[in-house]
């Protein structure tokens, strides 16, 4: 049972590691949930209730940066509500086409974050500006999650060695 605890525990984290590149999958919270299995598993001893605490708010920044990164970004910018939905709507058409590559992740949501901004009546050098700071959005909220999954898988291996 020892040996299938500590599979579960990195299939699920692996699955948040995925998590962090395809936005429908929460990422960081999966990686905690594969960390919480273990540590439930075994009763708090190998990995404390206090570290999972400080793996809680690691998983909160995390989902705050989430939210509020690409919002700020493009509110910034002066987004309209065409340009948000237009990202939105690239996102999942990046999903989609994410078997051709992760880049279809990123191009799509700038792709339609910039046509709804020209749907919306703006020129191209201002859709342009606004997709652009809606994919540094993107792309901060991406390289953030990625720090604190690495801190938080450290801290697994750490424990579990």
């Amino acid at each position: 049972m020892n040996s299938f605890i500590t599979i579960l525990s990195i299939i699920v984290i692996l699955i948040g590691v995925f998590g962090i590149i395809i936005p429908l999958i929460p990422g960081v919270p999966l990686i905690l949930g594969g960390i919480l299995i273990y540590a439930l598993y075994y009763h708090f001893t190998i990995i404390s209730l206090k570290m999972i605490g400080f793996l809680l708010i690691l998983a909160v920044i995390s989902l705050a940066s989430n939210h509020f990164s690409g919002i700020i970004a493009v509110q910034k910018m002066g987004a309209s509500k065409y340009g948000i939905y237009g990202g939105l709507i690239g996102i999942i058409i990046g999903l989609i086409f994410s078997p051709f590559g992760l880049l279809s992740i990123i191009i799509a949501p700038f792709l339609g974050t910039l046509i709804g901004e020209l749907m919306s009546g703006k020129k191209l050098i201002d859709s342009s500006k606004i997709s652009l700071g809606n994919l540094i959005g993107y792309i901060f909220a991406i390289l953030l999650d990625f720090t604190i999954a690495g801190i938080m898988i450290y801290i697994f291996i750490k424990a579990i060695i």
